[in-house]
């Protein structure tokens, strides 16, 4: 199906990112490709898309075959027809308002017979578990949402190949779980699939191959029958079947802090959940759990000034501006928070005091970006980004710190330096963080909010483990 030989990439900065790459993908066969922030995977899906070079400039070398021809040789039309993709950023493949129309403009660009196109349409969304969403705008759409309808273009057209960069990044645990079903009958029709990922659970069941890169390269390969016996640990990657880790014990002796009272959440359309009254303890870092679209983006915007507050009170200030000055908000997306022409630039903020820059180095060299502190970082890799937005957050002095998915790009070992990094922090801050990342909650997390239809619920993480993997396998208190 595809075949890569001796494949070497540079980026026009200077990066060798792809070095001395060989590898072959069956037809009907499902890869998942992992490995820490930073190694070259996302690269890698965009040389096998043809993206490299069409659009991302570098020097590329090696032979790169699709279907036995050149992929050099196809035209962009042609690729689109062979390939289906899922970006790393969703939004950034979307073109049109309404959702049905962008699921079905592939079709319509390759001139599909309309009753066939409604049927494919109708059909990827059912696979997904998105009709419900067919006539909604893609701007009001949660980025889990998003993440769906770019997975459900993608299966528009039934490419025999198929290539998804962190599909499960913003998905909740039901909807990563569902995925994972979707991608195996893809695979039981011989489609070729190929997936760049940290998260591996949702995927073990299905894997083929399981192929780990480290600074540009194929380290190791694991076939199907190697996996049950397979310390993924040991090499610096999340485990393939759920843990239940020892979970953060709460602080004792901490002074109370009124997080929301008779609060109404809601976004410019409906009230999602009405008069909420949370209160959390100093010292805290605290999860907020729920199922996509329910409505934990626009409460961290709330909570961060970013989005009106129209009934109840926040602890975060009584006016927007007071909201926006006594909190630090780390966004999904990493590139709408870097400004600065370094990495080092980003954590000083402006800052020119020697305490700033002794923190910023300590920062920098815990979150591995020391070395490549005098670099560009709208250039580096996604859990760069995310590393890079973190640290930031954790410069300031502001009293409140809300992360909006900050594990999604962590590897393993990276994604426990971000939980010490955080329990130092929470020492000076309360930390809200929301995620569906059973594992980063367990580390890192005290409490947990867990917002339903029916309201909110404050738990601690220990002693309720398998309540919250219930939770975020069903959306569902028990």
């Amino acid at each position: 199906m595809l075949r890569l030989n001796r494949v070497n990439f540079h980026y026009e900065d200077g990066r060798h990112v792809i070095k001395d790459l060989d590898l072959h993908i069956q037809a009907g066969e499902l890869v998942l490709i992992t490995g820490p922030s930073g190694c070259g995977k996302t690269t890698l899906t965009k040389i096998m898309n043809g993206l490299i070079p069409k659009y991302y400039q570098g020097h590329l070398s090696g032979e790169i075959s699709l279907l036995g021809k050149a992929i050099a040789d196809y035209p962009v039309g042609g690729l689109g027809k062979l390939i289906g993709n899922v970006f790393q950023n969703p939004k950034s493949q979307f073109l049109c308002d309404r959702v049905e129309d962008e699921i079905a403009l592939i079709g319509e660009n390759f001139a599909m017979p309309p009753a066939q196109l409604k049927q494919r349409v109708h059909a990827a969304c059912a696979a997904l578990k998105i009709e419900h969403l067919l006539a909604q705008k893609v701007s009001h759409l949660s980025s889990g949402e998003k993440q769906k309808v770019a997975l459900a273009s993608s299966l528009v057209y039934d490419n025999p190949l198929i290539i998804l960069d962190e599909p499960s990044a913003n998905l909740d645990l039901k909807s990563a779980i569902e995925l994972g079903h979707c991608l195996q009958q893809l695979k039981q029709r011989g489609k070729s699939i190929v997936v760049s990922e940290h998260r591996l659970f949702f995927l073990k069941d299905y894997i083929d191959r399981l192929i780990v890169m480290q600074d540009g390269k194929i380290c190791q390969q694991y076939h199907r029958h190697e996996l049950a016996t397979l310390d993924t640990q040991a090499l610096g990657l999340r485990p393939l079947h759920y843990q239940h880790y020892l979970a953060q014990q709460q602080p004792k002796n901490s002074q109370e802090i009124v997080l929301c009272e008779n609060f109404n959440l809601q976004n410019t359309q409906k009230v999602l959940l009405p008069q909420l009254n949370l209160q959390l303890q100093q010292g805290e870092v605290v999860a907020i759990l729920g199922k996509n679209g329910i409505g934990k983006s626009t409460f961290a915007k709330q909570l961060s000034g970013l989005l009106p507050v129209k009934t109840g009170k926040l602890g975060t200030g009584e006016t927007a501006k007071q909201r926006l000055m006594n909190s630090y908000y780390v966004m999904q997306d990493s590139d709408a928070q870097l400004f600065f022409d370094t990495i080092e630039k980003e954590f000083l903020l402006g800052s020119t005091t020697a305490a700033a820059r002794e923190y910023a180095k300590y920062l920098l060299q815990q979150l591995d970006l020391w070395e490549m502190r005098t670099k560009l970082p709208q250039m580096r890799s996604g859990g760069e980004k995310q590393r890079i937005c973190i640290g930031a957050a954790c410069m300031s002095n502001s009293p409140f710190i809300v992360l909006d998915e900050p594990s999604s790009g962590l590897d393993y070992g990276r994604m426990l330096r971000i939980k010490a990094i955080l329990h130092e922090k929470a020492q000076h801050a309360t930390i809200l963080m929301i995620s569906h990342d059973y594992e980063f909650i367990l580390a890192a997390c005290h409490r947990a909010i867990l917002l339903t239809p029916q309201g909110a619920e404050l738990m601690t993480v220990a002693g309720h483990e398998q309540q919250i993997f219930a939770f975020l396998a069903t959306g569902q208190t028990v």
